[in-house]
């Protein structure tokens, strides 16, 4: 596998290499980041996005990525709202007076891309899901407004359908996981080119791997693998712009080989449609 480009990873998080670490920010922040990134040597990996932490590691690594000849794009720390899921990734935002504030600062500094945290995370536990819209619909406008006005592209985690449906209504460029997702949406992002990273890994992975995260239901956790499969067959078909995107860093997706999982999976589903 060659030219692989991986639309979603989170370098910051994670610690996937244990053996021949690299002792050059030993005892430094970007310890972990740096390893991490060393991961996707001779993989076939040519590009990374990632999707932001707190610390902006990712934004610091941008030079070293590019010296292994991996483009690496940043969004830094992500737009997350105080109470919400996200705050590990961003700076915790309260008013639209403080996204304004949090937006300009990103741009200044140069980050590649904007993250927006829409929805909480997708629950397999069997609890009630938490269903819920971070951004209220002039916060999502307001984004997408000064964000095109820099030509910076904004992709936002989101998941259930009628918070997807407001991501894409709002005009972003790219739905990253959107579990949940309906085929009236999916037809309605081919319309408006949408872009859908679907992040297969980190639920399939639990299944391919055998992996069992505690409180995880293999139940529930195989039902949503095969219906979130079953959309990335329609949106193929639909002709959605799919992007490859594994989140790596997450529980059982490792750099590197998350990369490569993700795209045996897209591969499986969509044939070469992807990106």
């Amino acid at each position: 596998m060659n030219n692989i480009y991986d639309h979603h990873i989170h370098l910051g998080y994670g610690n996937c290499r244990n053996k021949n670490r690299s002792q050059k920010y030993a005892g430094t922040a970007l310890d972990n980041a740096y390893n991490n990134l060393l991961e996707y040597e001779g993989r076939g990996v040519t590009a990374l996005r990632d999707g932001g932490d707190k610390d902006m590691l990712a934004f610091q690594l941008r030079e070293e990525a590019r010296n292994m000849g991996i483009r690496l794009s940043v969004s830094g720390r992500a737009l997350v709202k105080k109470g919400r899921y996200g705050i590990h990734l961003g700076k915790p935002l309260s008013t639209m007076d403080d996204l304004k504030r949090e937006l300009n600062w990103l741009m200044e500094s140069g980050v590649d891309c904007i993250k927006v945290i829409q929805s909480g995370l997708v629950d397999v536990t069997g609890r009630p899901q938490e269903i819920y819209g971070s951004f209220s619909e002039k916060e999502l406008i307001y984004i997408r407004e000064i964000t095109a006005e820099h030509g910076l592209p904004v992709m936002v985690h989101v998941n259930f359908a009628d918070m997807i449906r407001s991501v894409v209504e709002a005009g972003m460029d790219s739905v990253e996981h959107g579990y949940f997702i309906t085929e009236e949406i999916l037809e309605l992002m081919a319309k408006h080119q949408v872009a859908w990273t679907p992040t297969l890994a980190p639920f399939a992975n639990a299944l391919t791997y055998g992996k069992t995260i505690s409180g995880w239901d293999q139940k529930i956790v195989k039902s949503v693998v095969e219906a979130q499969s079953a959309m990335v067959k329609r949106a193929a078909a639909l002709k959605v712009p799919l992007l490859l995107g594994s989140d790596s860093g997450s529980s059982i997706v490792p750099h590197g080989r998350g990369s490569q999982d993700e795209y045996e999976l897209l591969t499986a589903l969509a044939g070469n449609h992807f990106s």
